[in-house]
């Protein structure tokens, strides 16, 4: 994996590309609520969050969260507002029925085996506000009960505050299994940490330049579990080297 690693407040971070889609781009469902969405006014070239939706009559009306961090009603009419969807992804292994971002034909896919390890163009989306974005179960299908993680409403907010964002840590927690060749030893993994709502832990991204002892420890963990191939203990060898 090529996942940038970080550290902070003893939590363990991913750098992660964010884009956004609109939703004509990809949609196996026709599903027409403007709720827990991004909306982009076509007229007023900005980004709104959907709150709630109502109909008054022929009108179509939006509660909306908007750039200057207040709520109001919007109007919709002759098709100005443009449904966005948010991918969040990763550098990570791509398996099959895993669903991925085409960077060459900024299209969302589901790659196949016949993509995997074929198309340098794809990352692997780990989270959206997608709803049709679910974990795949085998042989191509998805279970439609089970769509991947989405971002909070406060960062989707953030996102409309900001116009945008490109880039951001996602939070990973990690587990312990047993190792394949020897299931009586443990090996350290680092996992997506997604809390019970299904949403995940996402920070902004900054450039550190300065690291404490148990950030070292930290980064030297994931770039043994990154790029060694050995029988190496790397926790025996920080204790040897009194880091």
């Amino acid at each position: 994996m090529n996942d940038k690693k970080h550290l902070i407040g003893g939590k363990a971070y991913k750098e992660s590309d964010v884009v956004i889609l609109p939703h004509y781009k990809f949609s196996i469902l026709n599903n027409d609520s403007r709720v827990g969405m991004l909306l982009y006014h076509k007229e007023e070239k900005i980004l709104y969050y959907g709150i709630s939706a109502s109909n008054e009559g022929m009108t179509a009306i939006t509660t909306v969260y908007n750039p200057k961090g207040l709520y109001h009603n919007l109007k919709v009419w002759n098709g100005l507002l443009e449904r966005q969807h948010l991918y969040i992804l990763s550098d990570e292994e791509i398996k099959d029925g895993d669903w991925c971002y085409n960077s060459l034909l900024d299209i969302i896919v589901q790659a196949d085996w016949n993509l995997v390890g074929n198309s340098p163009n794809l990352k692997k989306i780990i989270t959206s506000t997608d709803k049709t974005v679910c974990y795949p179960v085998g042989n191509g299908n998805i279970d439609s009960s089970d769509p991947l993680p989405r971002p909070s409403d406060d960062f989707l907010k953030k996102y409309c505050e900001l116009g945008g964002i490109d880039k951001v840590l996602v939070e990973y927690e990690t587990i312990f299994l047993p190792k394949e060749a020897k299931p009586s030893e443990q090996e350290h993994c680092f996992e997506l940490k997604v809390a019970n709502d299904n949403t995940i832990t996402i920070k902004p991204f900054e450039v550190k330049e300065s690291w404490n002892n148990e950030e070292v420890k930290v980064l030297l963990r994931a770039f043994y579990e990154d790029h060694c191939f050995t029988n190496i203990n790397v926790d025996h060898w920080i204790k040897e080297k009194n880091l």
